[in-house]
This record gives C-alpha cells, structure tokens and sequence, in this order.
C-alpha cells in the first residue's frame, strides 16, 4: 500500500501517545512510512542541523 493510504491509521495510532505538536508530526510520517515499509526514505528531524561524515584520510 502507498504511503499516503496509512497516514489516518498512523494519525490514529499516534494520537494516543500524547507527544507534543512538534514531535507529533515527526512521529505520524515514521509511522506512516513504517506501515507503509518505506525503508529508503529518512528525513532528519528539522530540529538537527544536517551532519555529513567528513573524512579526511
């Protein structure tokens, strides 16, 4: 099934666990993604800064 099919099951599901807005957000897209068995997608939380490895060797 397509991601946009879970997201009122993943809304649903969510919505019990009392997270506040910020991470209530975050946590119905994995969740949805999770039901959905989207494993190539990840999107860093918005709150972190994006960090890539460097190496220098």
């Amino acid at each position: 099934m397509d991601y946009l099919n879970h997201l009122p099951d993943a809304i649903d599901m969510v919505a019990t666990w009392n997270l506040p807005e910020d991470d209530l957000i975050e946590a119905i897209h994995q969740q949805a993604s999770l039901m959905a068995d989207i494993t190539h997608f990840y999107r860093p939380p918005t709150s972190t800064p994006l960090q890539l490895p460097l190496d220098l060797h």
